[in-house]
């Protein structure tokens, strides 16, 4: 596959950092070394020798002197080594891609940072790309940097409808999207996850149009319907598939560790992407991810995920029954198949700006205007976001009360206007 056609003019301008090419090379030596190139700071000056992290059943993850000689200086761009050797076989073992061979791994500071790279090497100013609609704001506010066109594709309780998709598509016209953006388990905002019948008819419509899938899938692990769901990426025969995990659903939000898989030179782009700004992930907290994928192995790994998955179900199943008791009639919803979010339409409101900033922020409740997770947040829009992701059963009750409360009181208002 011609990759050439999907670099931005800026990706097509990145050259390597001529000292982290060095690094990365004398690092795979077998043979001892005397290094005289770029300015490593001696570690033996650092102030910090060892750590230990204890977790919540009480084993510790010891990070001795000499690995922490390797966690206090300057690493690889791709990531730590031995991380990214867990990380190829851990997709190895969810997704048995098809080109496994032809596919690469780089460690990110998060999916967001991976995500607004990715639109860096794919995106020039006014390039169209399509992306599933309702979305996370956070990946509109990444990609708008790069003055793209985005192209909302419609969806329904299955995510992205391939039939408006190909309308879509065709309505490009002289200028087509070479780029798609999907959130396929889980939605963010929506809840929604993609069958996968229906991710196989969105994959054959890529490779029709030569689309390259952007597969964004945080909440791949806190999907209530199935335990590992079909990916993308396993499907990718051609490979037109990049892949962005997270460990801040799992481990750690403010870890800041994420990874990107796919085809070799699209992941190579990145990685000079990273030599040239950051220089790489914080080797500490890879490290710390590495050390516990070494503890735990795969399976106790999965183990841990599918705990939480069932933590999240209770709390899912807890703002069901108070959105029943507080909301029936007021709005409508359908029940999030994973993640952490209800995706509520409040009826007999055009938007829900002033209901969401002033009315419930007022009375103490926090949750997010449905607006921010459209393409043309300008349009009135009559959602909102909850999240049933920290609030205990007592504050959703109390908080979907007061909702209700500021719901009635707002559509009063609006027929006064």
């Amino acid at each position: 596959m011609d990759y050439g056609r999907f670099f931005s003019q800026v990706a097509l301008r990145r050259e390597p950092s001529a000292v982290s090419t060095l690094r990365d090379k004398a690092a795979d030596k077998k043979t001892p070394i005397i290094w005289l190139g770029g300015g490593l700071p001696n570690p033996s000056l650092f102030p910090i020798q060892d750590a230990t992290v204890t977790l919540k059943n009480g084993e510790k993850l010891i990070i001795g002197k000499e690995l922490m000689v390797k966690v206090l200086q300057y690493s690889s761009s791709k990531g730590f080594p031995p991380l990214v050797q867990q990380l190829q076989q851990l997709t190895e073992d969810l997704h048995q891609p098809p080109r496994m061979c032809e596919t690469g791994v780089v460690v990110t500071m998060g999916s967001i940072n991976a995500l607004s790279m990715a639109g860096n090497m794919l995106l020039n100013p006014g390039d169209p790309i399509i992306v599933q609609e309702p979305l996370f704001s956070g990946i509109i506010s990444a990609l708008l940097p790069y003055g793209p066109k985005l192209i909302p594709a419609a969806t329904d309780d299955e995510g992205i409808v391939p039939s408006l998709l190909r309308e879509t598509l065709a309505r490009c016209g002289d200028c087509p999207a070479k780029v798609m953006y999907v959130n396929p388990t889980a939605n963010n905002p929506t809840g929604v996850s993609m069958s996968e019948a229906r991710l196989r008819e969105i994959y054959d419509i890529a490779c029709e149009y030569n689309i390259i899938i952007l597969e964004d899938d945080p909440y791949y692990f806190i999907n209530f319907v199935e335990d590992l769901p079909t990916s993308f990426l396993k499907l990718d025969t051609e490979g037109r598939v990049l892949r962005f995990d997270s460990f801040s659903k799992t481990v750690s939000a403010g870890i800041r560790l994420g990874y990107v898989t796919g085809p070799q030179p699209l992941i190579d782009i990145m990685t000079v992407d990273i030599m040239s700004s950051v220089g790489h992930a914080s080797t500490l907290a890879q490290v710390v991810v590495s050390e516990l994928l070494n503890k735990w192995g795969h399976q106790e790994y999965l183990n841990h995920v599918y705990s939480l998955r069932e933590e999240y179900r209770k709390k899912r199943d807890v703002m069901q029954k108070a959105a029943e008791k507080h909301l029936a009639g007021l709005c409508e919803w359908k029940l999030p198949s994973g993640g952490m979010f209800f995706w509520i339409k409040v009826l007999g409101l055009e938007d829900t700006q002033r209901l969401i900033n002033e009315a419930a922020t007022r009375v103490g409740v926090v949750a997010m205007p449905g607006c921010y997770f459209v393409v043309r947040r300008e349009e009135p829009c009559p959602y909102i976001r909850v999240t049933y992701s920290v609030a205990s059963p007592e504050e959703v009750d109390r908080a979907f009360y007061l909702l209700a409360e500021v719901i009635r009181e707002e559509k009063l208002q609006s027929k006064k206007e």
